[in-house]
């Protein structure tokens, strides 16, 4: 059993930038529970940045713990293994996303647009963190990642969810037919897999007007889709 609150003697406590919290060395008052909290973080963290350079196949724990500056023993007090660190570094991963998401959505009442907006905004996060994108995308575009592909999050189900909820309250949108709500997700999350398979970072923002076009043609047509997406 997973015991996080115990800390090895010693172990030094360096802070990626998402943790945000300093921790010193040695002897101190700071509750257990936030020792292995910020342990815990600076794994997730040093697990995306591998994956962003080596992909989950070549990802080892010597590596993982290296980066974070936590030992092998507090990571398998922390996870039962390589494949559950993964796996929560990717759900957080996919939370960030869908908090930013939701964000960009509810930042205009127009639903068309707050779509527009949020592809932008997936862009964005995908090319400053192409690790976090990666494992974003690993269950749903994953031709090196069979693992990951069976047994990950299912972002695709969650983003068409997420765009159903949104179109039932815009009054031009129709109804998709069939599978096509899930196939433009599904396209549009294979075109941002392979360009970051390629490394073809750079790329990744002027590719928002055609896939908020790709997600939103199946509830407003293929003309008003490219005029919103354009106009965005």
């Amino acid at each position: 059993m997973i015991n996080a609150n115990v800390l090895d003697p010693g172990e030094s406590l360096p802070v990626l930038p998402r943790v945000g919290l300093r921790l010193p060395r040695g002897r101190h008052g700071i509750p257990r529970d936030l020792i292995a909290a910020n342990q815990r973080e600076r794994l997730l963290s040093a697990t995306a940045e591998v994956i962003a350079e080596r992909g989950y196949a070549a990802l080892v724990v010597s590596d993982v713990i290296s980066l974070a500056g936590v030992s092998r023993t507090t990571f398998y007090k922390l996870f039962e293994d390589k494949h559950a660190c993964v796996v929560a570094a990717q759900q957080r991963a996919v939370d960030h996303l869908l908090e930013a998401i939701v964000a960009a959505c509810g930042s205009t009442g127009d639903w068309p647009q707050g779509v527009s907006r949020a592809v932008e905004t997936a862009l964005s996060l995908a090319g400053a963190q192409p690790g976090e994108a990666r494992l974003v995308l690993a269950s749903s575009y994953a031709p090196s990642e069979p693992r990951l592909a069976g047994q990950g999050v299912a972002i695709h189900r969650e983003l068409v969810a997420l765009l159903q909820r949104g179109a039932e309250d815009c009054p031009s949108a129709r109804e998709p037919r069939g599978l096509a709500a899930q196939a433009a997700v599904g396209a549009a999350m294979s075109i941002v897999g392979s360009r970051l398979e390629a490394g073809d970072l750079a790329d990744l923002p002027g590719l928002g007007p055609e896939l908020a076009q790709i997600i939103l043609a199946p509830y407003l047509g293929a003309n008003e889709s490219r005029r919103i997406a354009l106009a965005a």
